[in-house]
């Protein structure tokens, strides 16, 4: 358990114990996927409409772009092996106040549906609502459970799109809690376009996770495994370029900002680097995502004028120089390949300066 702290937003990282924690000990120079990291990007964009327009979509309510979006530090990240495929999940709680109006939202991300969901969700919606019950009368107690939500993101079949725990009280009856589900594989680009749940453009690269974790431990020939990853990263580059027309599109509409532009990008490359770190037939794809990165951020960034003053002083500039211009390019959120490409530094020595400014 560990604090993180992003901005304003302090966090609560609780991790469980599993088989993943020591094969990452293994690995520790590898890209891990962190489900929390990956959600927090997208959740605390400094630009609140893609996050009102998706609360919005999923609860049905009416909130405007002027409400204020608060995160309270009870969010959690585990990581689990189940049926040896890995599954990862990220509990994130947003109050929303409007028009004197509290709005409280539990959102939970799974990578793949597990049975005990319901109770999981109940369970730590119960602890926010005693967190933040405010008065104790000694014959009631009120208590407000956030209202939840939960999104899968790999294929289930026989999911529903609700579900439901029923709680029964000796001699009280029982009660139905309910949770209401979105299936993320079932949700192309321009779903997401139409139902406002644009800011999930980025996590597209999840529909071929499954795919390649089950050819990295299945028993096929080398040969027949690569064939197979050569037709299956013909479908992943083309839904990379897709995501990124989808993302350059949102931000030509206004709906995000070239700062949301850059934090979405940095979700892709983080699962892009996963995808190259953990499945080794991934790793030819690697140079021509990147190539993809710069020809559709880059354009958007140079009609900004934001690099224009950087051009000078990289021109004139020392190797001190370029990597003080890289931190401040980091700092401000931007892109790995980005950066790397406006400083003329290496891509690695952009990721060593990247983690002396986390450090």
């Amino acid at each position: 358990m560990y604090y993180l702290k992003q901005g304003n937003v302090i966090t609560l990282v609780q991790e469980e114990d599993s088989n993943y924690e020591s094969d990452a000990s293994k690995n520790s120079g590898k890209t891990s996927l962190n489900m929390d990291s990956i959600m927090k990007r997208l959740f605390t964009l400094k630009n609140k409409k893609p996050i009102i327009d998706f609360l919005n979509s999923i609860y049905g309510d009416d909130i405007g772009y002027e409400a204020e979006v608060y995160y309270p530090n009870v969010e959690n990240l585990n990581r689990n092996i189940n049926n040896g495929l890995l599954s990862f999940r990220a509990d994130l709680y947003i109050e929303v106040t409007y028009k004197d109006k509290l709005y409280d939202y539990a959102i939970e991300f799974q990578t793949k549906y597990e049975k005990d969901m319901g109770i999981r969700i109940f369970r730590y919606g119960f602890d926010k609502a005693v967190k933040n019950s405010m008065e104790l009368n000694k014959n009631t107690i009120d208590i407000s459970f956030p209202e939840p939500y939960l999104i899968v993101l790999e294929k289930e079949k026989g999911l529903e799109d609700k579900i439901n725990l029923r709680i029964k009280f000796p001699k009280q009856g029982s009660f139905n809690y309910k949770i209401n589900v979105l299936k993320y594989w079932e949700y192309d680009l321009q779903r997401l376009f139409e139902e406002n749940k644009y800011l999930l453009y980025p996590l597209q690269l999840f529909n071929y996770r499954r795919f390649m974790e089950n050819l990295k431990i299945s028993k096929q020939s080398e040969e027949k495994k690569r064939l197979s990853v050569e037709k299956i990263n013909v479908h992943i580059l083309t839904t990379i370029k897709n995501t990124l027309e989808a993302i350059s599109e949102a931000y030509k509409c206004d709906k995000i900002t070239l700062e949301d532009y850059s934090e979405m990008l940095s979700v892709i490359q983080n699962l892009n680097d996963y995808f190259i770190d953990t499945y080794n037939y991934y790793k030819g794809l690697s140079q021509e995502v990147e190539v993809m990165f710069k020809s559709f951020y880059d354009p958007e960034v140079e009609k900004r004028g934001i690099i224009k003053g950087f051009e000078k002083g990289i021109q004139k500039g020392t190797n001190d120089a370029k990597e003080e211009i890289a931190r401040k390019l980091l700092r401000e959120g931007m892109g790995y390949e980005f950066v790397a490409g406006i400083t003329e530094l290496n891509l690695e020595r952009i990721k060593e300066i990247a983690k002396e400014i986390i450090s």
